[in-house]
């Protein structure tokens, strides 16, 4: 049969090349709750978790101090538990399609953070009277929220409204740095509004925001299929924008990040630059963009360096921390000699003492992970981040509009600067930055921005999975050949 299929002349038709399924894509044949088994799955896990931890610490601390436990302390991992309870139940009775990996993953490293705050005595006092009133308690509860309003808000395609106001979203941009400018103060080296909050958080959902608005507004972005993802010749999407509105366009970038330059937040221009230059890769296939953006980082950290001293500083004790040891580089090597008593295995949840590190809650939460949880723990927690960054990306490419896809891979390349950056600057591969470790960190603006992206995220992915499940349906099946 085979000789007479050749001797025919008919060729075999190749195969197609199979396409990566998008997160939520596949299952639609399954019921919500089959769909959502693997949330309820990490998040049970998670509980158990962050569960044992607590009462380890607490165990720890009634052995060391004695008398009775605070049980107050555990208010926000009761409130923890139950947000998860809210939000499975949300996601099934909406009939939610996201990406149920993301979503565990993402509350466990919230949960994850709530336990290391604990552990760093965060909440001691605060649900005393009316303490709770701080931006310190109110994060997380603002911040899950705002992550179920953006995606309640811009699901099932509502967020591509979003692009018509990329204006909007620059000028609020920059708004918001000179609002900081005007009426924030100086605080070990930044500049910060009252309350020591950040508000400059909120620029890594604006700008992405406002770039994806700019480089799709002049194409009908509708679900029916994505142009210009990168393909075709390297720069042709450049050829499409008018210079005029670009220059302009650009010009604003470079004021929000001068500014930000002037106000010290290293931390944030980096993340930024790095957003826009994957953003105009993925819009316009512009694969020139990748060197000239790590040139063009290369040469402003040289200009930083010679006009301002406190950024020089940072990189002196970067490059020798033993030059001060009991000075600039006190911080760094306290969190090397935590990380190195952590060992293998670590010492245990309360065990340790990583109250010698500086701003350990914050800055160099990694630090208490790797003294406690030991090197296997710090494995695990960088193996978690790497999937929710995998998964993250691939909803941001599963994404079928061209503002959608852009909006989800800057957001996508927010969260991973922003956790190579922290983890960089602990482990002394990069220049410490101030970046907050996301969701893990304790910082209130950090927390309820970053869960108000995810949210976007979920948003995005909602979008997504519907219309390649609807896709699925509308499309006919095949019929066999013979």
């Amino acid at each position: 049969m085979a000789d007479s299929t050749r001797k025919s002349g008919k060729k075999t038709p190749a195969r197609q090349k199979q396409k990566r399924t998008p997160p939520g894509e596949g299952d639609h044949s399954a019921g919500i709750w089959a769909f959502r088994r693997p949330e309820r799955q990490i998040l049970i896990c998670a509980i158990f978790l962050v569960g044992a931890g607590f009462f380890s610490i607490l165990g720890s601390t009634l052995v060391e101090f004695g008398g009775d436990p605070d049980w107050r302390q555990w208010i926000p991992f009761g409130g923890w538990v139950l947000s998860l309870l809210l939000l499975h139940g949300l996601f099934l009775g909406t009939g939610s399609r996201t990406d149920p990996v993301v979503t565990g993953l993402g509350l466990s490293l919230v949960g994850l953070g709530l336990l290391a705050q604990y552990r760093m005595q965060v909440f001691e006092g605060v649900f005393v009277a009316d303490n709770w009133r701080s931006p310190g308690a109110l994060a997380f509860p603002l911040g899950i929220a705002a992550m179920i309003g953006a995606h309640q808000a811009f699901r099932q395609d509502r967020y591509r409204f979003l692009r018509r106001g990329w204006v909007l979203w620059l000028v609020m941009a920059l708004g918001v740095v000179a609002f900081v400018l005007l009426t924030g103060r100086r605080f070990r080296g930044a500049v910060m509004a009252a309350g020591n909050m950040t508000p400059t958080e909120i620029l890594k959902l604006l700008v992405p925001l406002a770039v994806a608005g700019f480089l799709s507004r002049k194409e009908v972005d509708t679900p029916a299929g994505r142009k210009g993802k990168g393909k075709g010749k390297a720069g042709a999407g450049f050829q499409a924008l008018e210079w005029g509105p670009l220059m302009g366009f650009a010009a604003m970038l470079m004021l929000i990040i001068g500014g930000l330059v002037y106000q010290k937040d290293l931390g944030m221009v980096l993340i930024l630059s790095v957003s826009i230059g994957f953003q105009i890769f993925a819009g316009t296939g512009a694969w020139w963009i990748l060197p000239l953006m790590a040139f063009g980082m290369i040469g402003g950290v040289g200009i930083v360096q010679k006009l301002f001293p406190h950024a020089l500083a940072r990189f002196d004790v970067w490059l020798n921390p033993f030059a001060d040891p009991t000075g600039g580089g006190w911080q760094i090597l306290q969190s090397f000699s935590g990380m190195y008593s952590g060992g293998l295995w670590g010492e245990g949840w309360g065990q340790g003492d990583p109250e010698r590190i500086p701003i350990a809650k914050s800055d160099f939460i990694y630090s208490v992970v790797a003294e406690e949880m030991g090197f296997l723990g710090c494995l695990l927690l960088i193996a978690v981040f790497c999937i929710f960054i995998n998964r993250a990306w691939r909803i941001a490419e599963s994404v079928p509009t061209r503002f959608g896809c852009l909006l989800g891979s800057g957001l996508v390349s927010v969260f991973a600067v922003q956790l190579l950056v922290n983890i960089g600057g602990v482990v002394k591969v990069l220049p410490m930055t101030g970046v907050p470790l996301i969701f893990v960190s304790h910082g209130g603006t950090s927390l309820v921005t970053s869960l108000l992206i995810l949210g976007f995220l979920l948003s995005l992915n909602d979008s997504a999975a519907n219309f390649h499940g609807n896709t699925r349906k509308k499309t006919p099946s095949r019929n066999r050949s013979r």
